[in-house]
């Protein structure tokens, strides 16, 4: 029941997450911290489109 997922994994019921593990019904988070759908929008955007952005969010996941 998640949907506008990326780079998570095991999340029940969620709605635009980013790099997120082990949540339920949650929105709007990016590496389990909840933002505003405003923040969150924004720093979205900011991670789809800036390979470098997206690249340091992703080394930090992979080495926790």
């Amino acid at each position: 029941n998640s949907s506008d997922i990326y780079w998570s994994s095991n999340l029940i019921g969620c709605h635009e997450c980013i790099f997120c593990s082990n949540l339920e019904n949650a929105s709007y988070s990016i590496k389990n911290k909840v933002y505003t759908r405003e923040e969150y929008t924004e720093k979205k955007e900011e991670i789809l489109r800036n390979p470098l952005v997206f690249e340091r969010y992703y080394s930090e996941v992979a080495t926790t």
